[in-house]
């Protein structure tokens, strides 16, 4: 499941939106605020932790919602 979020820019605190399962497979993402340019990615090392954090997370959601 991808889930949809934002950072603020390093560079201009404008948003950046993301879609988890994009950055996992190498997509960047640009600021929102065209004056500014500044893009995120994750290098081949990250990718591997972010996807377990992810999936962990999914883990830990799917479970509490069993539980309710």
């Amino acid at each position: 499941m991808s889930i949809k979020s934002t950072i603020d820019c390093p560079d201009c605190g404008s948003p950046i939106y993301f879609e988890s399962t994009l950055l996992i497979s190498g997509q960047s993402f640009t600021c929102s605020n065209s004056n500014c340019g500044t893009s995120i990615s994750l290098s081949s090392e990250e990718t591997n932790v972010v996807a377990n954090a992810f999936e962990k997370f999914e883990k830990i959601k799917h479970d509490a919602l069993k539980q309710t």
